[in-house]
């Protein structure tokens, strides 16, 4: 293994990368190896969408459970489906990365391929950031993506009568982290499923450009932190309120499986557990159906009708003939244990 000072330090690190990177002399004129990195405008009539999103070592994961490359992946994805929720294009990337003293060059490459795995085959370019040590021995990625759109859509477009969606099914990657701290008896098939859903999540920006290309999608939001919070998030953007029925939340069978060995509600966990990265999306009820049709025929993914938006500011969950306050949110960092799922 070979040490960070053993290439020469930072500087010789990133040279190191940059032989790992490759961009599009089409989109930018100037990449890694100055003060600043510059592209070429976006094309008239279309507008600059920009994210950031920070993964914390002991916060958003362990080492001890994900590979560097399963770290770089996720750090990519997470950002991906913040874009993917505006029904933008992701373009440009740039990282900046804390690194312990402990972490070898080996290490940095296997967390770069995660990285560059997904905007390889999305054609992101990587074109900048910095580097820095960790004093507190934690390893921190921080990944800025710029992206364009035409038009966005905003969590601020959904009214009263519209249809609350979402893609796929949630509560997979809290159940998967379960199992990573608790170890169930339940199937090693079923173990192997909910783990790989928290350690190699997969983002929706293929299904976003379609439900774009529709022109009927009023609002969207990514669920990153939970059904709960992110349908509070397009709420108070929006204005109003809404109703969400418990028994249609979508939930796979190997979230099913373990929920029920250890005896706890499948639907909680995909109320309040985090990054599943799906896409929380309204519409008026007249197109749902051929959102759902061309969502499944383009993509292969489901789209379900789990409530719908209220004039009403709050939210309510209908459980068979019970109607509650839905006034629980999702993952909060500055929770007692924001690690309590399910």
């Amino acid at each position: 293994m070979t040490k960070i000072s053993d290439i020469g330090g930072e500087q010789a690190l990133i040279r190191h990368i940059n032989k790992k990177i490759k961009t599009n002399p089409d989109e930018v004129i100037l990449g890694i190896g100055d003060d600043a990195a510059i592209t070429r405008p976006p094309k008239q009539g279309k507008n600059l969408v920009l994210t950031t999103d920070m993964l914390v070592e002991n916060s958003h994961f362990s080492k001890s459970t994900y590979t560097p490359f399963q770290i770089g992946r996720k750090s990519s994805v997470s950002n991906i489906s913040d874009i993917a929720a505006m029904g933008a294009t992701p373009k440009h990337m740039l990282i900046s990365l804390a690194i312990p003293k402990d972490i070898t060059v080996e290490y940095i490459d296997s967390l770069y391929d995660g990285i560059t795995e997904e905007t390889d085959k999305h054609n992101i370019n990587i074109i900048g950031g910095n580097i820095t040590g960790s004093p507190s021995g934690a390893l921190v990625i921080n990944i800025t993506l710029i992206g364009e759109t035409g038009k966005e859509i905003r969590r601020s477009g959904a009214k009263p009568g519209d249809c609350l969606m979402i893609t796929g099914d949630l509560g997979k990657s809290s159940a998967g982290l379960y199992i990573l701290q608790h170890n169930p008896k339940i199937s090693k098939k079923t173990k192997d499923t909910l783990k790989k859903a928290h350690l190699e999540p997969q983002h929706r920006l293929k299904e976003s450009q379609v439900l774009k290309k529709l022109s009927c999608i009023t609002s969207m939001n990514d669920i990153s932190d939970g059904l709960a919070t992110e349908t509070k998030e397009i709420c108070e953007a929006s204005n109003t309120g809404a109703i969400i029925y418990k028994h249609k939340i979508p939930t796979s069978p190997a979230t099913d499986e373990l929920l029920k060995a250890i005896q706890k509600d499948t639907k909680e966990t995909a109320l309040y557990g985090g990054e599943d990265f799906e896409l929380l999306f309204t519409a008026k009820k007249q197109d749902t159906k051929k959102i759902i049709d061309t969502l499944e025929k383009q993509t292969g993914t489901t789209a379900t009708i789990i409530g719908k938006i209220t004039k009403e500011k709050q939210i309510y969950l209908i459980d068979k003939n019970k109607k509650t306050e839905l006034k629980k949110t999702g993952y909060d960092h500055f929770k007692e244990n924001p690690f309590d799922y399910p």
